[in-house]
């Protein structure tokens, strides 16, 4: 048998926050509670999305849903990911939003979304990046249908085709949901 050399590694080892979107909306906000939440602070390891009624870890991530702009409700959320839930869950989710500890991010995603000015096509400036971005969300407007008489040869008959123009016009207030993701 040839004998092996220990090896030291000289990749870094890193162990990431958890919740790390709660992690940066607590830094940007300088919310301690966020930051003890994903284990930035302090010396005990907690579990961000542990809370005393919702008891299912991926029922309850799906409060940051929420945080970014979402206006599903928890139960139709829950309804569409197949997540079975109680009436008593769904009344602690809105409290948790309304009063709980995620009220600060809920209410900061409320803020980005009622201060924002989107305009259709802009760059953002965040820190030291400078994307530039487009409204994703349109309305479509100035439809205008135009009737084509056409001759048909399997029934040998004139058949008649409709074709609608439609514009889209950018949706800039419902683009401003958009702007709590950018930051983050």
């Amino acid at each position: 048998y040839k004998c092996f050399k220990p090896y030291k590694w000289s990749v870094p080892i890193e162990i990431d926050m958890s919740a790390s979107v709660l992690g940066f909306i607590g830094l940007l906000l300088n919310h301690k509670p966020f930051m003890e939440r994903c284990n930035m602070l302090g010396e005990t390891l907690t579990d961000a999305w542990a809370h005393s009624t919702i008891t299912n870890r991926t029922q309850f991530k799906t409060i940051m849903r929420q945080c970014y702009g979402s206006q599903m409700s928890p139960d139709k959320m829950w309804d569409d990911m197949d997540i079975p839930y109680t009436n008593e869950e769904v009344l602690a989710f809105e409290h948790e939003l309304l009063y709980g500890e995620l009220a600060v991010a809920n209410a900061f995603k409320d803020f980005i979304i009622q201060e924002c000015n989107p305009e259709a096509t802009m760059t953002l400036h965040v820190w030291n990046e400078k994307p530039d971005i487009t409204c994703n969300k349109f309305f479509h407007v100035g439809e205008m249908t135009t009737r084509f008489d056409l001759y048909d040869t399997t029934t040998n008959s004139i058949r008649t085709v409709y074709h609608t123009d439609t514009k889209k016009v950018p949706d800039l207030k419902s683009f401003r949901r958009y702007f709590v993701t950018a930051l983050i």
